[in-house]
């Protein structure tokens, strides 16, 4: 399982687990953190799946991207705005507009950031 004291360490320090180990190239192990995370249900769930979103979209990875998706979508973490606009900006520069524009619909809420987030891909 997941170290207590790991998940004592705070979002931040999670977070720069995640961004680190996407930046390195593995995936595998940044999605085993956010299982991990939400298992134990720590706040900084969110926080992390946006940042390998982030990480997904920098590099093009769209099969990681859409694992992120469905397992966003299996934790009970959508709707949520932030999460929303995230997925639609990885599918959008991802080259995947028809799964941009599903997000995009499935949103409850639409604010100007996810507006323009959609306008521009």
């Amino acid at each position: 399982g997941w170290p207590k004291e790991r998940s004592k360490r705070g979002s931040s320090v999670i977070g720069r687990d995640v961004k680190t180990l996407c930046k390195e190239g593995h995936f595998k192990e940044a999605l085993y953190i956010l299982d991990q995370l939400g298992q134990q249900g720590i706040q900084a769930y969110s926080d992390a799946c946006i940042l390998l979103l982030q990480e997904c979209t920098n590099v093009k990875a769209l099969p990681e991207g859409k694992w992120v998706h469905a397992h966003i979508i299996k934790s009970g973490l959508m709707p949520n705005m932030f999460l929303g606009n995230s997925l639609v900006n990885m599918y959008a520069k991802c080259r995947s507009i028809e799964h941009a524009r599903q997000v995009f619909d499935e949103m409850p809420e639409r604010d100007v950031v996810l507006w323009n987030t959609m306008i521009a891909a």
